[in-house]
């Protein structure tokens, strides 16, 4: 009669089984943080991109609508906490159908050390035809993060513009000619670049405004 083996495992085939285990255990917290951290790049990339269509198409709407006259850069200016630039826009028709609004102000604040100042400003009209000041926030993968050295901090890193202080003034016309530099300080187009960059998204998204000033069709009715 054949005696049944009653031994349990041996200490060898406890340790070689925790080992296979345990690889197996660390291949798929790898696999699954690989995933999470491929969700929140796309995520981060996809709030980008659609920052990037909300900004552009309520400048670009306005422009549109109004027939964009001019652009002044009325401030540019460097604190502790970044810089921020301020475009007044001028345009022929009004803006509200309720009330004589032919002009809003940009806002555009950068900073590389806080998220919490990447931001625009740019005017709004409301319900009762108002103009009012919209913050718009740039989103932020971290949002605990302070410090751009070690946090996903989604930043502006440039701002560029062919409009300046002496560019498009309120007293500047089309054939005045600056006494220092012996140019034509008006220009007749305005463009507007806005680069956002993220840590760990790869790669720039651009906010770009660019259009005639006063072109020809806007004097159509005049």
């Amino acid at each position: 009669m054949k005696r049944i083996n009653n031994k349990g495992m041996t200490l060898v085939e406890l340790i070689i089984c925790f080992v296979i285990v345990s690889a197996i255990v660390v291949s798929m917290f790898n696999i699954i943080m690989s995933y999470q951290t491929e969700e929140i790049t796309e995520s981060s990339r996809s709030d980008i991109i659609e920052y990037k269509n909300v900004i552009t198409k309520l400048i670009q709407t306005d422009i549109i609508k109004g027939e964009l006259k001019n652009v002044r850069r009325v401030s540019k200016t460097n604190t502790s906490t970044g810089t921020s630039y301020k475009f007044v826009l001028t345009f022929n028709k009004s803006l509200s159908s309720s009330k004589d609004i032919k002009e809003k102000t940009l806002e555009i604040h950068a900073s590389d050390t806080d998220y919490q100042n990447n931001y625009i400003i740019y005017d709004d009209i409301n319900n009762l035809g108002n103009v009012q000041r919209v913050k718009y926030l740039l989103p932020s993968s971290d949002d605990n993060c302070t410090s751009s050295s070690d946090c996903n901090i989604t930043r502006f890193t440039s701002i560029d513009s062919n409009i300046n202080e002496g560019t498009n003034s309120e007293n500047v016309g089309s054939n005045i000619i600056d006494d220092v530099t012996k140019t034509n300080l008006a220009t007749t187009y305005f463009d507007l670049e806005i680069t956002i960059s993220e840590n760990n998204v790869g790669g720039d998204y651009h906010i770009k405004i660019i259009a005639p000033l006063n072109y020809s069709y806007c004097k159509a009715d005049k």
